[in-house]
């Protein structure tokens, strides 16, 4: 490998010669213009190294640019899919649990009683209630005269429009949809809400 000359020592060198750069490389000896061509070369050299260092560095910044557009559109097309997921198995969940509780109707038809006790239990003390049920649960109803009086439930009244199981509860002006359908519609809504909020705005999600 030659040796890097020393700029030093090219005294012959000529900032502008007078003749053109032909007259002036006719003027130097052999020694003068090796000396002077590895002087190029290596000048050269340099640039190209710098040139390719440059380019290699924009290159590497677009390559960078890139894999994180596509980082991000991975990221996003994963939290739909997750998303859609989610929404699915809810949906599967909610109507899983009513086909549940349906069948709970058809096998225990005490169902409504200890239903509507957990409410009217909460309710203020010395409350009256009336119902309104399908009338095949009034006539089961009616079988419990003495569970009736000690919830305060001074009537139950038959409406075939509502699904057994269910009933429909009035107490001082006040009315509670505790049919079937009512329920599950307030049951899915929570459970949408909950469930299937982006994680940001959850409780503890990022900001």
């Amino acid at each position: 490998m030659l040796d890097t000359p020393d700029e030093r020592g090219l005294s012959f060198v000529e900032d502008f010669p007078a003749d053109g750069l032909g007259g002036f490389l006719h003027r130097l000896d052999a020694q003068e213009r090796e000396t002077l061509f590895r002087l190029v070369e290596t000048e050269v050299r340099g640039e190209v190294s710098r040139q390719l260092r440059l380019e290699n560095e924009q290159w590497r910044r677009g390559i960078d640019g890139t894999i994180q557009e596509l980082a991000a559109a991975v990221r996003t097309q994963v939290a739909d899919e997750l998303h859609d997921v989610a929404r699915n198995a809810v949906e599967l969940s909610i109507a899983m649990a009513e086909q549940i509780l349906r069948r709970a109707v058809e096998l225990d038809r005490d169902v409504l009683l200890k239903a509507v006790e957990t409410i009217i239990f909460r309710a203020e003390r010395g409350t009256s209630f009336s119902l309104i049920a399908n009338p095949a649960d009034v006539a089961a109803l009616q079988d419990h005269a003495e569970a009736l009086r000690e919830l305060n439930i001074i009537s139950v009244n038959p409406d075939r429009r509502i699904e057994r199981g269910g009933c429909v509860i009035n107490a001082g002006g006040r009315e509670w949809d505790y049919t079937l359908g009512g329920r599950f519609e307030r049951l899915a809504e929570v459970v949408r809400e909950s469930m299937l909020e982006p994680p940001e705005d959850r409780p503890g999600g990022e900001s």
